[in-house]
C-alpha cells in the first residue's frame, strides 16, 4: 500500500514538475515574446523616429533644394532679365546711335545738296549779275554800232540817267534877243556907261528865260559896269539817236569895267 502510495506521489510530483517546468518554459517563451514585442516596438518606434527625420530632413533638404532653386531661378531669372535689359538697351543704344548716325548723315548730306544749290543759285545769280551787267554794254555796243550817234554839232555833252545824253548847243538867235532886252533895258534907266560883251565862260548852273522883267532884273543898276551875257539850248539825247529840244538857258553876269 505504502509502495503505491509513494508511486502516486513520486507521479504527482513528476507531473508537478513537468506542470511547473513547461510553465516556467510558457512564462520564459511569454517573456521572451513580450521582450521581442517591445523590442518589435521599440525597433518600430526607432523606425518610425528616423523615418520622422528623414521625413523631416527630407523635407528640410527639399524645402532647402526648394528654396535653393527658387533663388536659382530667382537669380536666373534676374540674370536674365539683366541680359534681357541689357540687350535691349544694347539694341535700343545701337537702333539710336544707327538713327543718329543716319540723321546726322542726312543733315550732312542735306547740308552738302543745300551748299551746292546755294552755290549754283550763288553762282547763278553772279552769272546773271555779270550777263545783265554785260548786256546793257552789248547793246550799247550793238546800239552804236547799229546807230553812231554824232556828237559833232553840240558844244558839250555829257550822259543822262537813262542811258541817253543831255547836249548843248550854242543858240545865236537866243544870243541875240537877250543882246536886244538887255539894250532895251539900258536904254529905259538911262545908263549911259554900260558894256555888253558876249560871253561863254560865264555858262553855269545859274540861267533864266530871256524876257523883258528877267533882264530888267539883270541890267538894274548896272552903270559903269560890264554885263556879260550868253544863250544856248538844252538837248535830250536818246540811245537810240532821238533828239528833243529841253529848254533854252539864257546867262547874264556884272562885273566891273
Amino acid at each position: 500500500m505504502k509502495k503505491y502510495l509513494y508511486i502516486i506521489i513520486i507521479y504527482l510530483a513528476f507531473i508537478c514538475m513537468i506542470v511547473i517546468f513547461f510553465g516556467m518554459i510558457s512564462k520564459n517563451n511569454q517573456t521572451l515574446v513580450e521582450n521581442e514585442f517591445k523590442e518589435e516596438n521599440i525597433e518600430i518606434y526607432n523606425t518610425a523616429m528616423n523615418n520622422d527625420n528623414i521625413e523631416v530632413n527630407t523635407s528640410i533638404n527639399i524645402t532647402e533644394i526648394i528654396d535653393e532653386d527658387e533663388s536659382k531661378k530667382e537669380i536666373l531669372d534676374n540674370e536674365s532679365n539683366v541680359d534681357i535689359v541689357d540687350f535691349v538697351n544694347k539694341e535700343k543704344n545701337v537702333v539710336t546711335n544707327t538713327s543718329q548716325q543716319k540723321k546726322t548723315e542726312t543733315e550732312e548730306k542735306n547740308n552738302i545738296e543745300t551748299k551746292e544749290v546755294n552755290n549754283q543759285e550763288n553762282q547763278y545769280v553772279v552769272h546773271e549779275e555779270i550777263k545783265q551787267e554785260e548786256q546793257p554794254m552789248a547793246d550799247q555796243e550793238t546800239n552804236e554800232e547799229i546807230i553812231q550817234l554824232d556828237f559833232s554839232k553840240y558844244d558839250r555833252y555829257y550822259p543822262a540817267l537813262n542811258g541817253g545824253y543831255t547836249c548843248f548847243k550854242k543858240n545865236p538867235e537866243e544870243i541875240a534877243k537877250l543882246k536886244g532886252l538887255i539894250e532895251d533895258a539900258i536904254q529905259e534907266f538911262g545908263y549911259k556907261n554900260v558894256k555888253i560883251v558876249e560871253d561863254s565862260s560865264i555858262i553855269s548852273d545859274r540861267y533864266f528865260t530871256a524876257n523883258r522883267t528877267n533882264v530888267q532884273n539883270v541890267v538894274y543898276n548896272s552903270e559903269d559896269f560890264t554885263i556879260h551875257y550868253y544863250a544856248e539850248t538844252e538837248y535830250g539825247l536818246t540811245a537810240n539817236g532821238e533828239e528833243f529840244i529841253f529848254q533854252v538857258r539864257s546867262y547874264a553876269k556884272i562885273t566891273g569895267q
